[in-house]
């Protein structure tokens, strides 16, 4: 589950959140300083913290120039943005591109910069429609005293700074953008629901408190009994009534700012929809496969067989027919064809579109048109239209992005050598708790994928209670593009008996379970931290629990390549003994080797293959 920006408190009546025209960068962020300084008290110290975006070179503008304007303000002191103190927080903080983490990780952020405020957003482009949102947050209690977004004009110096990252122009551009709207609704529906609760604690407390000292005063001397009950009575009542009051008034405003963030990407979506659905896409080169057939002189007409296959994930296609000769001119066809043939000539092209159909958030994919040509004549041997439903996609199920720009910081691949280690024995408790996790997650039912190892909502983070982090990533190694899982944060047994240990858990997925059954050995390149990981394998059958496990040495910032024969697999003793059998492998967890210790860890996982 990826981590959001979670606007977790509200001290007050949020600021317009959105304004109806579009302004320049430069203007928001000068406009926002100046606000700023109205609502932070002077002399308070003040650090400036990440802006997430698609762009590291659009993040780091951001937090120059929020820094340059509010330093201009000379209200407040301005925490110097040096290796030291902004080490605290990107050792923290992974781009992600679903563009932030939780405010609790941000206030911590704060506190380790002795700030007492801290100020942080993100900048998010969705559709054409580009958004830049920043906020204040107190880091003593929480509260947010400011927070406003602002539509953003598309200028040369913003898409200079944004790259390639400004346009969308491949189906997977619009459904990632599609989803990422999705996923932002639904976040927004769940801050606004713990900024009421939040905020309705507050109240709740704070009238407690002044309840509990009027139940607590002392009978006057000169009051009767009945006068003193009636007397406390009043002022309980009266009290009451205006924390009613106030609490019932707490969803209106605070719903306020949600509301307008919502009804934003809304329209961001319905634009990016109608926008895909007003689009043909179109494959070629190494998305397409074109296969000639050997020609059949003996048939009526003389043919080639021909075809040519969409290699593409989301259009699952083959188109297969002939390219009938003239018989007019067979011998001049053929030596053509031929020559093209043996020269590798031919070039195939597959146009579709993608509809949006009656499920909510899925998209029909229609080939609208299939061409195969000789490349050095143009000339054209198929072409023919075709408007056929191919299958169906789901947006929620596209996630991937800035993150995903990364590359590693090596070429370098060896495989790394395996650490085995003898496991600790766990006691009858450590036994009962994890066969209660197995019995918890049976049916759990989760996404499916061609290779379970490339979507991460096949993932979940398991007994966490910190900062983990699973979301997906796509990286480019040796000219070959790759997509995988990026795991950071809090994980690992946080006790020495591992029986509370932090993994991205895999339970009860049937893609799993094959993907895993397909042979003998697990291989896959990371990208990890210097530090031990392991990956268990779990049997469980009849309320029975069997489980093994491999541990691995990645190196930081490098990539490595992993080697796991089921072989090799280590058998813990706490859980019941039995034959490991790949069929049986029924869950899975990934997990940093930090026994006793609290500590984030990150690692990224790709290329997963079984043999």
């Amino acid at each position: 589950m990826k981590k959001r920006i979670s606007f977790a408190c509200v001290l007050f009546l949020f600021t317009a959140v959105f304004a109806q025209n579009t302004v320049d960068l430069s203007v928001a962020i000068e406009k926002s300083s100046k606000e700023i300084s109205t609502v932070v008290p002077s002399k308070s110290k003040i650090a400036v913290a990440t802006f997430f975006s698609d762009s590291k070179e659009l993040s780091s503008y951001l937090a120059q120039e929020v820094v340059k304007k509010l330093m201009q303000r000379g209200t407040f002191t301005v925490i110097e943005r040096n290796e030291k103190n902004m080490s605290l927080v990107n050792a923290e903080v992974e781009y992600q591109y679903s563009g932030s983490v939780s405010d609790d990780s941000m206030v911590e952020f704060g506190n380790r910069l002795g700030a007492q405020f801290l100020v942080y957003g993100a900048f998010d482009q969705l559709g054409g429609m580009l958004q830049f949102t920043i906020q204040v947050t107190n880091v003593e209690s929480g509260e947010i005293p400011y927070l406003t977004s602002y539509s953003i004009t598309k200028t040369s110096r913003l898409t200079e700074l944004l790259g390639d990252d400004m346009e969308m122009n491949t189906a997977e551009d619009f459904l990632n953008a599609i989803a990422r709207c999705q996923r932002k609704l639904t976040s927004i529906e769940k801050d606004k629901s713990k900024a009421v609760q939040n905020q309705s604690s507050r109240i709740y407390a704070s009238y407690q408190s002044q309840l509990n000292e009027i139940t607590a005063e002392e009978k006057n001397p000169w009051e009767s009994k009945a006068e003193y009950d009636a007397r406390i009575n009043e002022a309980v009542n009266s009290l009451v009534k205006k924390r009613d009051t106030e609490l019932g008034g707490v969803e209106k405003s605070v719903s306020i700012s949600y509301d307008n963030q919502a009804k934003q990407v809304e329209i961001q979506k319905d634009k990016l929809i109608k926008d895909l659905q007003n689009t043909t896409f179109s494959l070629s080169g190494n998305s397409v496969q074109v296969m000639l057939g050997a020609f059949d002189a003996e048939s009526k007409p003389k043919n080639w067989p021909v075809s040519i296959k969409s290699l593409d994930r989301q259009v699952s296609y083959t188109y297969n027919g002939n390219y009938v000769v003239n018989d007019a001119d067979v011998k001049t066809e053929y030596q053509t064809v031929e020559e093209a043939r043996s020269n590798d000539d031919f070039e195939g092209e597959i146009t579709y579109r993608i509809i949006e159909s009656s499920s909510k958030n899925s998209f029909d994919v229609f080939v609208v048109s299939v061409r195969i040509y000789i490349k050095s004549t143009g000339s054209a041997i198929v072409n023919e239209n075709i408007n056929k439903s191919v299958g169906i996609l789901n947006a929620n199920k596209q996630v991937s992005g800035a993150a995903s720009k990364n590359t590693s910081d090596t070429k370098e691949i060896k495989a790394s050598d395996a650490v085995q280690s003898s496991p600790k024995k766990a006691s009858t408790a450590v036994k009962a708790a994890v066969e209660r996790d197995y019995q918890e997650y049976d049916n759990y039912s989760l996404a499916s994928s061609e290779n379970p190892f490339e979507n991460s909502a096949n993932f979940e983070a398991h007994k966490t209670k910190g900062t983990m982090v699973i979301s997906d990533t796509e990286l480019e190694f040796e000219g070959s593009h790759y997509k995988g899982i990026s795991i950071s944060g809090n994980t690992g047994a946080q006790k020495s008996d591992w029986s509370d240990y932090w993994a991205a858990a895999c339970w009860s997925n049937p893609q799993m379970q094959s993907f895993l059954a397909q042979g003998d050995t697990l291989k896959f390149k990371v990208i990890g931290d210097g530090k031990i990981w392991s990956i268990s394998f779990v049997l469980y059958d009849n309320n029975n629990s069997s489980s093994y496990r491999y541990e691995f040495s990645t190196k930081n910032g490098k990539v490595s390549e992993i080697t796991i024969p089921y072989s090799k697999l280590k058998f813990e003793e706490w859980s019941v003994r039995r034959k490991f059998a790949k069929n049986e492998i029924k869950s899975i967890g990934i997990y940093g080797n930090n026994v006793g210790v609290k500590s984030d860890r990150s690692i990224k996982i790709f290329d997963v293959r079984v043999f």
